[in-house]
């Protein structure tokens, strides 16, 4: 748009550590607890670091999208937790709970101002100065080789997270200095019944996840930007029919749920896709 191109050059380096240590006890040979301290790293994407200024024109909105290459990795250290019962012969029940300190979330902050004499929207990736995660895992995974005769083949795994977390601003954005963390469901579903037996391998895997913040609008709470929660129905099986060979079939996303993405409420809809379904299959050889 500017027709001007101009080259940019940024620079930045540290150095850390990551130390951990991990905590056993069994007070059966069936019922065991878990803890750690750690230390853990994310870093940025290259596009995020890059010194660019990438200009889209949405409407009449000009959005103007830049790098940072002063943004920093971001530090989490973690508390996790957890007690574990294994189901003979082959099966675990067990409930997590973790805590994540962080320091330098990194979020994506828009702010509304004037470009080239239109209206535009300037997004850049920032860090936060501090910030907080925890929450706690419920899983089950069992195969239930009890069952009679070709039954016994049969398993099942579910697993719910619930997640709370929350980072805080160096300055004031919209009379917000803290916010929920983008990127992060509140709450998440994963479930699957899996048939493993003989040749034949099959499993029906549902996940489910809600609503989560996406990108943090500097001037007005309403105008935040949201990933609509959507769940997703995968089919996967496979049968062997001879050594080193075997039949496979995949279907992915077969409900066809959409991504939505709105600013602030849901009737407020800013992107809507559907992604289709696949379906594939082949066959597998093993030399």
């Amino acid at each position: 748009r500017t027709g001007a191109i101009v080259t940019a050059s940024g620079k930045a380096g540290y150095v850390d550590f990551f130390p951990n240590v991990t905590l056993r006890q069994a007070f059966t040979p069936n019922l065991i607890l878990r803890a750690a301290l750690s230390r853990a790293i994310n870093r940025a994407n290259f596009p995020q670091l890059a010194p660019r200024v990438l200009e889209t024109t949405e409407g009449n909105t000009i959005r103007v999208e830049s790098g940072n290459p002063r943004l920093n990795p971001t530090l989490a250290n973690n508390v996790d937790a957890g007690l574990e019962y294994y189901i003979r012969p082959l099966g675990v029940i067990s409930v997590n709970g973790f805590y994540k300190d962080l320091t330098d979330y990194r979020y994506t902050l828009n702010r509304q101002g004037v470009y080239l004499g239109l209206p535009a929207i300037f997004s850049s990736p920032i860090n936060a100065r501090k910030g907080e995660l925890y929450g706690v895992e419920l899983n089950w995974q069992q195969q239930l080789s009890f069952l009679p005769g070709l039954l016994g083949g049969l398993g099942v795994f579910a697993n719910y997270t619930y997640t709370q977390g929350h980072a805080t601003f160096d300055g004031t954005y919209g009379g917000r200095s803290r916010f929920a963390l983008p990127g992060q469901s509140t709450h998440m579903w994963n479930a699957s019944v899996f048939y493993e037996r003989g040749p034949v391998n099959l499993r029906v895997a549902y996940t489910k996840r809600s609503d989560y913040l996406d990108e943090i609008n500097a001037d007005n709470p309403a105008l935040d930007l949201y990933w609509e929660g959507r769940g997703q129905l995968d089919v996967t099986g496979s049968v062997q029919l001879m050594k080193g060979i075997n039949l496979f079939a995949e279907g992915k996303n077969l409900t066809n749920t959409p991504g939505v993405r709105y600013f602030g409420e849901r009737f407020r809809t800013y992107e809507y896709e559907k992604f289709g379904y696949s379906i594939f299959g082949g066959v597998r050889v093993k030399l």
